[in-house]
């Protein structure tokens, strides 16, 4: 149930993702970040449970820090889209090694900056809290449910 919740909201997150990445430049490679969002949002999903034990105040910063793995992970992937699919340089993939790596590197690390520059953090961070609290609710309900089997 967990594994669905997470599928589900990570596409949800990848759609907002997918809306920021119109003020990028990178609008015809970010469905790639879309395609990667729910294998990232099972990959946050599963952190959050791992860390539920943590107190309330370690449970709002484990938000943010997973909102910025989160981002950091979604331009990574349309990095990656956009140096197969060639958008950014000239509608090829590119040829030098450098050409590859910037390709890749620029959205990664682009995306968190964004989050940061653009105020982004201030909507995303509660919304990413109130995510993280229905992953432990949800994790917890199926732990009850359990004890009553």
């Amino acid at each position: 149930m967990v594994f669905a919740y997470s599928v589900m909201c990570g596409f949800g997150w990848g759609l907002i993702g997918y809306a920021l990445a119109r003020d990028t430049g990178l609008s015809p490679v970010a469905w790639t970040g879309l395609a990667a969002s729910p294998a990232i949002g099972v990959a946050i999903g599963w952190l959050a449970v791992r860390k539920q034990h943590f107190a309330t105040a370690a449970r709002v910063f484990l938000s943010l820090a997973n909102l910025y793995v989160a981002t950091t992970l979604f331009g990574l992937a349309v990095g990656i889209g956009d140096m197969l699919l060639g958008s950014t340089v000239g509608g090829s993939p590119p040829t030098q090694w450098t050409h590859a790596l910037m390709t890749i590197v620029s959205p990664t690390f682009g995306f968190p900056l964004l989050l940061t520059v653009g105020g982004y953090v201030l909507v995303l961070w509660p919304l990413s809290y109130a995510n993280h609290l229905l992953i432990w609710r949800l994790r917890d309900d199926m732990r009850a449910a359990e004890r009553f089997v």
